[in-house]
């Protein structure tokens, strides 16, 4: 099942590889799990805090880069605030992360290894769309 996921991302563009081990000796490699979705697809997900103390999220300072998500009682407390007479909405954007383009100097920090060759995901759909120039430093 999980052969058959990697070569669907694979055709799909998404996921670079398989490449030899020796082709990308700097590659930082993290573990990775496929979980089931609705309706019979998969979801794969990269552990980017593995392996501990030499992640790729242990490279990034959280006073630079940090989350957090609003928990329902601000949430409540902003509805509250907006009065009677406002609208509320909730946006579910299929597949968001995959919208996310990461710059090709970075591939290198988003490796996996399947069957003993390592794959380098790349997440970003071939889109010809203006913020990917920007992003990309042309047009």
């Amino acid at each position: 099942m999980v052969c058959e996921y990697l070569l669907k991302e694979c055709s799909e563009g998404r996921v670079l590889g398989p490449f030899p081990m020796a082709a990308f000796p700097s590659v930082q490699v993290s573990r990775f799990g496929v979980i089931p979705k609705s309706l019979g697809k998969w979801r794969l997900i990269l552990d980017l805090s593995s392996p501990e103390g030499s992640s790729v999220n242990d490279g990034i300072d959280s006073d630079f880069c940090s989350m957090r998500y609003t928990s329902i009682d601000e949430a409540a407390k902003v509805i509250v605030m907006a009065g009677t007479g406002s609208y509320l909405a909730k946006v579910d954007i299929k597949q968001a992360y995959r919208m996310v383009p990461v710059h090709p100097e970075d591939r290198l920090l988003l490796g996996m290894a399947w069957e003993g060759g390592p794959c380098s995901l790349t997440l970003l759909y071939r889109s010809d769309s203006g913020r990917h120039r920007k992003f990309y430093g042309s047009g």
